[in-house]
Parts: C-alpha cells; sequence; structure tokens
C-alpha cells in the first residue's frame, strides 16, 4: 500500500463496479516498520481505510514472510493487486502460493519496480500460475 487516497481510490473504484454487495480488501505492508520519512501507522490506515467502504484487513509485515500463512484463510479474489519494490521473482517461495488467492476469472494486477509511476500488467490466474510454474523448473534445473 503506497498510499491510503491511492489505496481509498481503488476500493471506491471496484464498489462500482462489483457485482457483490461488498468490497473485501487486504492490505500486506510495513507500516510502521518500512522505512522512509512518512511511514503509516498500522491503526491509522485501517480508520482511513474504513471511511472508503468494503471491509479491510491489513496485515503488518513483509510479502514474503506472511502471505504463506495467508493463503488459505483468505480465499479467492476476484481482484489482485501486488506493487513491489523489487522483482515477482524476488519475493521468494511464497509467490508459489499466489494462484490460491486469485479467483478462475480474476485477475493479477502486477507493478514491479521503485518507480513512483509504476505500470501494472494484467494477468489471469492461468497466467499467474504460468509464471509460478517456470520459475519452479528453473529453480529445480539451477
Amino acid at each position: 500500500m503506497s498510499s491510503i487516497e491511492r489505496t481509498c481510490n481503488l476500493l471506491l473504484l471496484a464498489q462500482r463496479s462489483a457485482k457483490t454487495e461488498e468490497i473485501r480488501y487486504c492490505g500486506i505492508d510495513l507500516f510502521e516498520a518500512r522505512g522512509g520519512a512518512a511511514p503509516i501507522r498500522l491503526k491509522d490506515a485501517h480508520c482511513q481505510l474504513r471511511k472508503c467502504g468494503g471491509t479491510a484487513r491489513l496485515v503488518p509485515g513483509d510479502l514474503s514472510a506472511v502471505h504463506p500463512g495467508l493463503a488459505n484463510q483468505l480465499g479467492n479474489f476476484e481482484l489482485v493487486l501486488l506493487s513491489l519494490a523489487g522483482s515477482l521473482e524476488g519475493t521468494g517461495p511464497s509467490i508459489s502460493l499466489l494462484p490460491r488467492l486469485i479467483a478462475e476469472n480474476g485477475r493479477l494486477l502486477l507493478s514491479e519496480g521503485e518507480s513512483a509511476e509504476k505500470a501494472y500488467r494484467i494477468l489471469t490466474r492461468a497466467e499467474v500460475e504460468r509464471l509460478v510454474a517456470d520459475r519452479e523448473q528453473i529453480k529445480r534445473a539451477a
């Protein structure tokens, strides 16, 4: 979550086009442990996101440390937004669990790199599964 305002805007947009009554949102972030000038407190983020509508579940930590424990608990999402400071390959073994979070007809919006003006790639669940399988094959060959 790079910006609460950006997250709120995404939630409001998703709510307008949702097929269901309620939007569920899970944000994994370092919050207070984030380096830099403006870390946001977990409690403050939760209060601000509550105003945007939907149900927010905020999880403090790094994706590679948190993701394995959450993959089965969270279920499938129609839209997963993944904004990485580095690359997908640098996320560690937890990335292999990513397809579990994406519904059969769901999409992953993936942004990689440090740029403030990140572009997002849209990937289907099948494409994410292929990325993970290719990565596993490269690891086994090494």
